[in-house]
């Protein structure tokens, strides 16, 4: 090759490197990344971007100076370290690096630095690539706490959040869902749904998830069963989502055990209100009748020969007198309408008093155990009334252990307090309770049976075996009492009756019970009934006038005042009913006084008249529909010879 050649080629060579420097320069310069060269530590170029991030205005002034000036003090021994490593080759160091740079004004920023090794002037040199990554940072933040912000809701929600996979398996479930649900997040999260549903709910829930595979949406109630076997009942909604390719289904669930619960007791509330307004109706004129039929027949009982054959045939009508007489006081039990003796009572000592009456009640294949409580309180309760409620629900256990079993019933003192979620019915007040605890290992009951169970005529017996009044019946007292009654059963598990009764502060006796007598015994005096029903004043003055008493009738208040008024010889007693037309027994007494004077009141009525019917709070006889001739004898008796009525 020619000298001339070689001198050509040197000038295309050198024109090369000046057009490839120029294209560099030109790109790192147009670079939105600052870009820097650093040759024994000390800045040998930058760009423009750079010299804009540190806030210097000609790149020239940042050329010569120390390589780390804009680097904070505690970042510059690590930053060091790593370019001295990377100029000596070695091969575990990072090309990437995040670090923090130092503005001119001393503010700090975040970067990310990429580095390369490479030959300047026949020496080693770092090429620096620095991306400013405050936005970044700033972006990433915001999503940090974004989420952190969902998931706190999430998190806090007093309801259930769940996320099912495409199969139906849970992925997720927050805090309240695990509550909810009663299982441990352990042993529920990769389990299928199914694992909670309630067995009698399983093909309900099933269709819904039928419809959700399909894209449907939806809002509706179900009942699950927790890990302690407790049954709550949810309002579930759901909706699908698309999360990386994959379907999702994110659930909400509600649990509303406590409103369900609510709504029943305000239905069987509303529905025993107007049963008992229908039985209060119907059992005033029953007693009535009643009061005729047992009148008349114990009267023809003792004007007939003992050895008549019809004696048997008045037996038999008196027999079915007096088990209507029974269902007509489950009937006012019903609308909390029957007469009560309530006072403070000892629940121990009635049921200890009718130890022997359970055992029979429950069979001999039948286990008792009471267990009584130890200083227990008084509570305002009619013994008698009480007596019945356990007995119904003594019997109730005996229908539910055909193959015998144990009957439990405990006794024992409850205080709870405002914040106390103990049976949260809807009018049951923080307090003092006696409760009694009636449980039974028997056959139990579906949810659906147990929340009817104290429905009027209600009943799962076939038919002509029970009148679905026995549990309805102890409910009414049970609520006259001001108490609750709740039950909880499962199929195959057996029942538990529980009572609440609150405790008594102080006794109320406003009305005293007639008790019967055996003793008849008859007088001379002059009585006065009042009466607005005809058979129970014809039966009524028949008996008595069978006693030797002397009786005045009347059919409501104002002939009474006008009896009272003409008659010429001093009256005794006055007999009235409690309810009348044109005026009530207690109007009717309070007008006689100011006629007349010296007589003695008894009051009859077919239910509990409740104690507004009374204008004052002095004590008051009162004698309860339907009554047989003793008791009335009794009654009369009594009210004429007790001197604390002059």
């Amino acid at each position: 090759m020619t000298d001339s050649k070689k001198q050509k080629n040197g000038v295309d060579a050198d024109n090369l490197l000046r057009e490839s420097e120029e294209k560099y320069r030109t790109l790192v310069e147009s670079s939105p990344f600052g870009v820097l060269v650093i040759q024994d530590g000390c800045v040998v170029f930058t760009n423009q971007a750079l010299a804009h991030m540190i806030g210097v205005k000609n790149p020239a002034d940042y050329v010569g100076g120390d390589a780390l000036v804009f680097v904070p003090e505690n970042e510059k021994p690590r930053l060091r370290a790593f370019m001295e490593a990377r100029v000596a080759g070695e091969r575990d160091v990072p090309t990437h690096y995040e670090s923090r740079l130092m503005r001119v004004d001393g503010s700090e920023f975040p970067v990310e630095i990429s580095t390369a090794v490479i030959t300047m002037k026949g020496r080693p040199a770092i090429q620096v690539i620095v991306s400013d990554m405050t936005d970044r940072v700033r972006a990433e933040q915001s999503e940090r706490e974004a989420r952190n912000y969902l998931q706190t809701i999430v998190e806090t929600s007093h309801d259930g959040i769940l996320v099912l996979d495409s199969l139906g398996h849970f992925e997720f479930a927050n805090g309240a869902c695990i509550t909810i649900f009663g299982w441990p997040e352990k042993e529920i999260i990769g389990e299928h749904f199914i694992k909670v549903i309630a067995p009698d709910h399983h093909d309900f829930i099933m269709a819904r998830w039928d419809e959700a595979q399909r894209g449907q949406g939806g809002s509706y109630e179900v009942d699950i069963v927790t890990k302690e076997n407790e049954r709550r009942h949810l309002l579930v909604s759901h909706r699908h989502m698309e999360v990386s390719g994959k379907r999702k289904y994110c659930v909400f669930v509600k649990d509303v055990s406590d409103r369900k619960r609510m709504e029943e007791e305000v239905r069987l509330a509303q529905k025993m209100q107007a049963v008992g307004q229908l039985a209060g109706g119907i059992a005033h004129d029953f007693n009535n009748l009643l009061t005729a039929v047992m009148g008349f027949g114990q009267i023809a009982s003792k004007n007939i020969d003992a050895e008549n054959p019809v004696q048997e045939d008045l037996a038999e009508i008196l027999l079915a007198a007096g088990r209507a007489e029974q269902l007509t006081g489950q009937l006012l039990a019903l609308g909390r309408r029957q007469t009560m003796t309530v006072g403070p009572i000892d629940v121990n000592e009635v049921i200890l008093n009718m130890d022997k009456l359970l055992q029979q009640a429950v069979g001999g294949n039948v286990e008792l155990v009471i267990e009584f409580g130890e200083d227990v309180w008084a509570v305002e309760a009619d013994p008698g009334y009480l007596e019945q409620v356990l007995l119904n629900l003594a019997v109730n256990a005996r229908d539910a252990m055909p193959e015998g079993g144990t009957l439990s019933v405990t006794v024992g003192n409850l205080s709870i307090a405002a914040d106390d979620h103990v049976l949260p019915q809807q009018d049951l007040k923080p307090g003092d309770y006696v409760r009694l605890l009636v449980e039974d290992t028997g056959q139990g009951m579906s949810n659906s049976v147990a929340e009817r169970i104290f429905e009027p005529f209600f009943t799962t017996k076939d038919e002509g075996e029970g009148s679905g009044l026995g549990l309805s019946t102890a409910y009414g007292i049970i609520r006259q009492f001001g108490g609750h009654i709740t039950v909880q059963t499962e199929p195959g598990v057996g029942s538990i009756f529980s009572i609440l009764l609150p405790r008594s502060l102080k006794p109320v006796d406003y009305v005293q019970q007639i008790e019967s007598s055996a003793d008849i015994k008859g007088g001379e005096e002059t009585l006065l009934i009042v009466d607005d029903d005809r058979f129970v004043r014809v039966v009524t003055t028949r008996m008595l006038k069978a006693l030797g008493y002397t009786v005045l009738e009347a059919p409501n208040g104002i002939e009474a005042l006008e009896v009272a008024t003409t008659y010429d010889g001093r009256i005794d007693l006055v007999l009235t009913d409690v309810l009348m037309p044109l005026m009530a027994g207690p109007e009717l007494i309070d007008n006689l006084e100011r006629v007349i004077t010296g007589f003695k009141t008894l009051y009859m009525s077919g239910f509990n008249d409740r104690q507004r019917e009374f204008k004052n709070e002095k004590p008051v006889r009162l004698l309860r529909k339907p009554f047989k001739l003793a008791q009335l004898a009794g009654a009369v008796r009594d009210a004429l010879d007790d001197q604390k009525q002059e």
